[in-house]
């Protein structure tokens, strides 16, 4: 039996030692899962967001929580939680995860589903006003490389109203890396969408794909008292200025697991940007707090996240940039004939067509190339995912979508875009399909001071 203390911070200590002696692929490709992205918007907004790797979990700084104290009340509550290792691996590299624990900020649940075979347990959570960690096992009826989640659905479970989200999957499952296994432990890392109150019962639930009509459901009650009057807001008011293309930074907020930044682009600027690229937040003592992804908002603005410093309170926090992804606002549109295979219209030669296969009567497989730069894009792009018009202006939409990258031969980097697009009614040759984001940047360093 573990003793209280000092049981926890030696299991702690040999968890951040197990991760220091992982090698790091050669191959990212191989190792990467990309995160599930879920973007249910009220307002069609949409999420850039982070993934979740076994490479960026190590790449990320190894985290040696066993070289602080926590009380002996927290290290037996915790300590008594099934999988504790595991839970110290998931949280590693993430600094505003890593202060919460070491602040005794995770709550224990006990919610559980089980059925077919297969368990879904809740076993604690870390929460504050915009963002919810859900660390739970999965232990399937036979070993399994994957567990294929579907369907997922995030919702107030008070009122059973689907919440505004964007959600990643921080895997790392219980037994040796890369093999079937049966039992799983994951993290569930879910954003709220801008303006969105974190409810008092969060519930969530999932479909597995091999399980026809089969969901498992929990319900999560949230100690809002754990983190009321806790957040810091800053204005800050001031803009900068990249390529003649004008970025107005509007507020800080400063939560216990992350740091969000309100961004807004002026309307007069002659190029669409996409996002900003290459950001961090850097603290007085030198600590990088990393950028976590974005919410596009209703207004064209973007809400961004980072990692906090929030349990360390810094005396000053800057937030250093150098790249934005846009693109001239004449070159927003795309246009491909489908029935001859061939781009009519694109911002440039970075895009071509891989496939264009009809799957049934109203249904087209589409798959297009794009070029990148595999050293400076770090980035998965989508390109096509907005309004789809053929020429006389019938609305089309679409159905699955996906991205992939692999590398080139060149060293580059080439993202395969693979979607569908249900043609449900008489069509027109050319299609013209609304750009989301590019491989296009505009280059100049700038600093924000927000604390």
């Amino acid at each position: 039996m573990l003793k209280p203390e000092n049981g926890l911070e030696e299991l702690l200590q040999e968890e951040g030692a197990k991760l220091q002696t992982i090698a790091i692929p050669s191959q990212l490709d191989e190792v990467i899962r990309q995160g599930m992205v879920v973007s249910k918007r009220r307002n069609r907004q949409r999420a850039g967001r982070r993934y979740a790797t076994a490479a960026s979990m190590l790449i990320a700084g190894m985290f040696l929580l066993g070289m602080v104290r926590v009380s002996p009340a927290f290290a037996s509550l915790v300590a008594g939680l099934p999988g504790l290792s595991g839970i110290v691996t998931l949280v590693a590299g993430d600094k505003g995860l890593q202060g919460a624990v070491r602040s005794e900020f995770v709550q224990p649940v006990d919610a559980s589903d089980s059925h077919d075979g297969v368990t879904f347990t809740v076993q604690g959570i870390i929460a504050d006003d915009t963002r919810l960690n859900v660390f739970f096992t999965m232990n399937m009826p036979s070993a399994v490389d994957t567990i294929p989640y579907d369907h997922l659905r995030v919702y107030d479970a008070d009122t059973g109203e689907d919440l505004p989200v964007g959600i990643g999957f921080g895997y790392a499952a219980t037994g040796a890396h890369g093999k079937p296994r049966q039992e799983f432990l994951d993290r569930m890392d879910i954003t709220l969408s801008a303006g969105q109150k974190m409810p008092d019962r969060v519930g969530v639930s999932f479909m597995l794909m091999p399980f026809e009509n089969q969901t498992w459901n929990a319900v999560i009650p949230i100690d809002k008292a754990r983190f009321k009057g806790l957040k810091e807001t800053i204005p800050l008011g001031q803009t900068v200025t990249v390529d003649g293309q004008r970025v107005l930074f509007k507020e800080a907020t400063i939560n216990p697991t992350s740091i969000q930044v309100e961004v807004a682009f002026d309307a007069s600027n002659s190029m669409k940007l996409f996002g900003i690229n290459d950001l961090r937040i850097v603290t007085d003592t030198g600590e990088e707090l990393r950028n976590q992804g974005w919410f596009g908002k209703q207004d064209g603005g973007q809400t961004l996240q980072f990692e906090s410093a929030f349990f360390s309170k810094p005396k000053h926090l800057v937030l250093k940039g150098s790249r934005i992804m846009a693109l001239d606002k004449s070159k927003l549109e795309m246009q491909l004939d489908l029935d001859e295979q061939r781009i009519v219209q694109a911002p440039d030669d970075k895009v071509r067509i891989v496939t264009i296969d009809k799957v049934n009567d109203d249904h087209y497989s589409l798959v297009l190339g794009v070029q990148s730069d595999l050293d400076r894009d770090h980035y998965g792009f989508t390109i096509l995912n907005g309004e789809v018009h053929d020429a006389k202006g019938t609305e089309f939409q679409w159905g699955s979508y996906r991205t992939t990258s692999t590398s080139t031969n060149e060293g580059g980097m080439e993202s395969m875009i693979s979607s569908q697009l249900i043609l449900d009614k008489p069509y027109t040759n050319p299609f013209t399909f609304e750009i989301t984001n590019y491989p296009s940047w505009i280059e100049q360093p700038f600093e924000i001071k927000l604390k």
